[in-house]
């Protein structure tokens, strides 16, 4: 998995120096098309970098541990430890998710019909609360 993120990665810097080149700039279809590619990549990156940072503080504080020189500092790298070992199955569980590829339909939008059928009021009433939802999901799906 970590082959796979420093490509991505390596890919993400590449698309960097492409979108800052003026030849591209000039080229505005290839540009827009490479700033596209970028945004896409740029959660998996940053999330790749600080996962990379995590595992060099636990490194640090297990080679602390290993060096056994001053007690107090092993008992500060042992409580770090701690802290750190659950962070890293969070980011190992968020960069999976960050990994499967994305539906191309993802981006399209969609016209829904809901109405009441068989069910009386029942079903209407149903209908209303799926109604009074969708506003609800859209302030999710924006961050609000």
């Amino acid at each position: 998995m970590l082959d796979k993120l420093q490509a991505i990665e390596d890919r993400y810097l590449d698309l960097e120096v492409k979108i800052s080149d003026p030849t591209v700039i000039a080229n505005q279809p290839e540009w827009q098309k490479c700033t596209k590619a970028h945004a896409k990549l740029t959660a998996v990156v940053e999330t790749f970098r600080e996962y990379k940072t995590l595992l060099a503080n636990i490194q640090d504080a297990e080679d602390i541990i290993k060096a056994n020189e001053d007690k107090e500092l092993v008992a500060m790298a042992q409580e770090e430890l701690k802290e750190l070992k659950p962070q890293q199955e969070t980011f190992e569980q968020k960069l999976t998710l960050l990994l499967i590829p994305s539906d191309p339909n993802d981006e399209k939008n969609v016209m829904m019909e809901i109405r009441a059928g068989a069910g009386g009021d029942e079903a209407a009433l149903f209908v209303g609360d799926l109604l009074e939802c969708i506003p609800a999901m859209q302030k999710a799906e924006a961050g609000i």
